[in-house]
């Protein structure tokens, strides 16, 4: 029996059953993108080191709606480009170190589209400079979403909106990963996120504007005030 939260948390991501055009970063190998077999296993690791350094100090949950190519596909962490744990973005204040301790494997092909430096996420470059630039200890502040795994369109590289029933199914989920954190306070990122949390039941203490499509300055603003609240 697993008797660790954040172990028994994990296991239940990577058993959770495969759905139709849904990647699992814990279970499942991207064979077109993936560097080896192994990348799910340095995803999991990736989690279970992020999740761990973060249990009894973290102060808010950011739930965004769901991952992308560009970041948990590859990384394994929500709203962490793989570029961010390669130390390839320490020229805009962000560092490996911010995310977890010890080092990194990476998980894409380096002569793959994914390019040689690693996949990069715009939302999740300006979320890290946000926690940065806040005054939050990185170690206070858990990055998740509402639907845990990457819905894709056409191919790997390319994102969609869950559905409904995606959303009721992987509800355990959510539930399970709140439950590591329960004094944390639960932090909506945009109208989409806030909508689905809401009909999900789960209450949020706030609601910010989401980086994207011209939000980036309206969701530093929201979160540095909000932290000022903390």
């Amino acid at each position: 029996m697993i008797t660790d939260p954040v172990n028994r948390f994990i296991e239940a991501l990577h058993c959770f059953p495969a759905l139709p055009r849904v990647f699992n970063p814990w279970f499942s190998v991207d064979p077109e993108h993936d560097a080896s077999s192994l990348a799910p296993t340095h995803r999991i690791d990736n989690l279970s080191r992020y999740l761990t350094e973060r249990l009894g100090r973290a102060k808010v949950i950011l739930i965004a709606e769901a991952p992308g190519y560009q970041g948990c596909h590859f990384s394994g962490i929500p709203m962490t480009s793989e570029r961010i744990l390669l130390g390839q973005l320490t020229h805009k204040g962000i560092y490996p170190g911010d995310v977890l301790s010890g080092e990194v494997t990476r998980c894409s092909r380096t002569d793959g589209p994914v390019g040689r430096r690693g996949a990069k996420e715009p939302t999740a470059t300006v979320v890290w400079q946000a926690i940065k630039t806040a005054g939050l200890d990185p170690r206070e502040c858990v990055l998740w979403n509402a639907f845990a795994f990457h819905p894709f369109d056409t191919d790997m590289l390319t994102n969609r909106k869950p559905s409904s029933d995606e959303l009721r199914d992987g509800l355990p989920m959510l539930h399970q990963l709140l439950e590591l954190f329960p004094d944390a306070q639960r932090v909506a990122i945009g109208k989409v996120s806030k909508g689905i949390l809401d009909k999900l039941d789960i209450p949020t203490s706030a609601e910010l504007r989401h980086p994207a499509n011209g939000g980036i300055t309206a969701f530093r603003t929201g979160f540095a005030e909000y932290v000022g609240r903390l």
